[in-house]
């Protein structure tokens, strides 16, 4: 009895070595991601498994199996995940198979067995780095940072909570507004953890305040009951016990409603230590019991553990000795598997391979990516060297081609300019001499009519004999003017218009001399006055003249004017 004593008495000292597994079990909760609790009775699933036969569909029902044995049976919740494991592997899903690796992981995880879940979360990590699936990438950190935490290396932990807050906050798009809360209250209370591990309870007690305000917008019961739980072992720690109890109890309720059994286990385990500390024995071992019974269900070693060292501990102060002596070497047997430094080693060594392989992957992908770059550029350069070359002789031959044909119309525009100021100038000099002709035939023909009519007013005056001779003067007078008047007018017309006459001649053959000469007189735009003077005619005779033309060029019945008419044969 004596030596049962100082047993567990020295067993009491000992306490202080599990002072980090209490910090454990509170990290465990929270890295529930993929489990949303499903509330389906075993039995119906099982049911709808065995009745098909799409492999989709079988996969997806082990797959809600697996969750739900995730929080009751974790070694059967392993075996339905490995089922699914098989066939994602072999199909080729990635998705699929970083999925499974996850959850496979997280079971590991609760059981203690850190090396193989870091196995499984290293696997994991890569398919969804390689993928870029940020929920998959922050599920997966968060899970690696337990068991970072876990070893104790915090710095590590926090640097990938850290990163994990980052992805979140600049991937708005690939994370819901639900998911984003729910992943930040799960961050925010591994993070207060890590704060209350390191005794600094206010920086904790702020961490899990933030954590309970998202876990509530993203009503995820599962963190709630986690941060309710790791609140009340923070103020258990800062000697406030009453609300310690009020935040414990609160995580019980969740987990019961829930029927989360990992959660009712860890649950049990700290009212049982609280009650333990407070010197109440019965309910101290009461809620012991019932965390052990759960644990067993849960294959929760470390908790088991845990549960089995606080018996040991109460019952040797209640002086059932050899009750104790039985939770303890039940406790030291378990505890044995969860410290073996092998695990250390093969975590280590995992994380290093992975790092490797990583980093080599990257280096290999970024050596190619150069390669191709430098291809790429170099194809561009010499494409874009050989289109300026073609571009500047094009350029170049089309501002020379440019260039002549711009001296070539301006040459022939001056010459033909020059022409055409030689032949106004030309037209408009023969024309003033035209018109200073026909004047001056006009005035001559006026004087001869004059010196006529003198003549005609002299015969009278004469003898008889006399106006014979004075009358053939009269006759040889006008005869002369008509002629010379034509011959003279119809020279200098020609030498002006030279083809008027060819043209009126092919499109009206059959106008008169008379007519002909009224269309010229009508060209050169002469008054009805001057015309009569030249012809000899009366006004009268010349509009009859003048409408019988007009039938002739086919202008009877239309208003256009002769003259314009003229003017443009």
């Amino acid at each position: 009895m004596i030596f049962l004593k100082a047993l567990f008495s020295n067993l009491k000292i000992n306490t202080t070595n599990f002072s980090h597994h209490i910090q454990i079990v509170g990290v465990l909760l929270s890295f529930f991601f993929y489990n949303c609790g499903y509330s389906q009775n075993i039995d119906s699933l099982q049911t709808v498994y065995s009745q098909t036969s799409i492999d989709e569909e079988r996969n997806a029902v082990l797959m809600q199996i697996g969750a739900f044995y995730a929080n009751k049976n974790l070694d059967s919740s392993t075996i339905y995940y490995s089922k699914v494991l098989e066939f994602a592997t072999t199909s080729k899903n990635d998705s699929l198979v970083a999925a499974v690796n996850l959850n496979i992981a997280n079971n590991f995880l609760k059981k203690g067995q850190l090396d193989i879940s870091m196995s499984y979360q290293l696997k994991a990590l890569k398919i969804h780095e390689t993928t870029n699936n940020v929920v998959g990438i922050v599920r997966t950190l968060n899970n690696i940072s337990l068991i970072y935490f876990q070893q104790s290396k915090f710095d590590k932990a926090l640097f990938n909570y850290t990163k994990i807050l980052d992805l979140i906050d600049k991937n708005p798009t690939k994370i819901t507004t639900e998911n984003k809360s729910k992943y930040k209250g799960i961050i925010y209370n591994n993070i207060g953890i890590i704060y209350d591990n390191q005794s600094k309870f206010n920086e904790a007690l702020e961490y899990f305040t933030k954590g309970l305000t998202y876990s509530n917008e993203a009503n995820d019961n599962q963190n709630l009951a986690s941060l309710y739980s790791n609140t009340g072992l923070l103020y258990s720690k800062m000697e406030e016990y009453s609300l310690s109890e009020v935040y414990l109890k609160q995580a019980l309720r969740i987990r019961i409603e829930e029927n989360n059994t990992y959660g009712k286990c860890k649950s049990y385990l700290h009212l049982g230590t609280l009650y333990h500390n407070l010197n109440k024995s019965d309910l101290s071992k009461t809620n012991l019991l019932l965390g052990l019974k759960e644990c067993e269900k849960a294959k929760s070693t470390i908790a088991e553990a845990r549960i089995l060292f606080e018996l040991s501990s109460l019952s040797a102060a209640n002086e059932k000795f050899k009750e104790a002596y039985q939770y303890q070497s039940n406790y030291l047997i378990l505890n044995d598997s969860l410290t073996n430094s092998e695990t250390a080693r093969k975590i280590t060594e995992l994380e290093m391979k992975f790092n490797f392989d990583k980093e080599k992957e990257k280096a290999k992908i970024q050596q190619q990516k150069k390669q191709h770059m430098f291809l790429i550029v170099g194809i561009i350069l010499v494409l874009v060297i050989i289109v300026i070359v073609v571009l500047y002789l094009l350029l170049k031959a089309k501002s020379r081609n440019q260039a002549l044909e711009k001296t070539k119309v301006d040459l022939q525009n001056k010459e033909l300019s020059l022409r055409k100021q030689t032949l106004e100038l030309e037209l408009e000099s023969r024309s003033k001499e035209l018109t200073t002709n026909v004047m001056y035939l006009i005035k001559n023909n006026e004087l001869i009519g004059e010196i006529s009519k003198r003549l005609i007013d002299l015969k009278k005056l004469m003898k008889r004999e006399n106006q014979q001779q004075i009358q053939k003067i009269i006759m040889d007078l006008q005869t002369a003017k008509d002629n010379d008047v034509w011959d003279e007018f119809e020279v200098r017309f020609n030498q002006v218009y030279n083809d008027f006459y060819e043209r009126l001649n092919q499109k009206f053959p059959n106008l008169t001399i008379n007519e002909k000469k009224i269309c010229a007189f009508l060209k050169l735009n002469m008054t009805s006055k001057e015309i009569c003077t030249l012809t000899r005619q009366s006004p009268n005779s010349l509009n009859v003249a003048r409408t019988r033309l007009r039938k002739k060029l086919g202008l009877n019945n239309t208003s256009e004017n002769l003259v314009s008419f003229l003017e443009n044969i």
